[in-house]
């Protein structure tokens, strides 16, 4: 889960990183444009997609362990403004108000 909204944007972006922001963080580019916040989390998240394209497991970049997914627990990564969080539950919320109008 992605949800850094660099300084730059917050006032044009008040509800948070959209859709595709990420993709400029994984790839370190512009890096021109990027503080060095943001270029400590980008190097984060290009060393999480390399370890997970070179060995399958993302969780040994270096950072905090990638959780193997588990529905009790309902791990998984968001990459904030502070670097890369594991978060339990973190959506559950969102999808208990989102399922009974799927149906489910």
């Amino acid at each position: 889960y992605f949800s850094h909204v660099p300084e730059a944007v917050k006032a044009r972006q008040p509800y948070g990183a959209r859709h595709t922001d990420e993709i400029r963080f994984v790839f370190g580019a512009p890096a021109a444009a990027f503080t060095p916040a943001d270029t400590s989390l980008s190097n984060a998240m290009n060393a999480y997609w390399a370890a997970f394209a070179k060995t399958g497991a993302p969780g040994s970049a270096g950072g905090p362990a990638w959780p193997k997914f588990d529905a009790a627990r309902e791990g998984q990564i968001e990459f904030t403004g502070e670097g890369p969080k594991v978060r339990e539950h973190f959506l559950a919320a969102w999808r208990d108000a989102v399922e009974p109008l799927q149906g489910k």
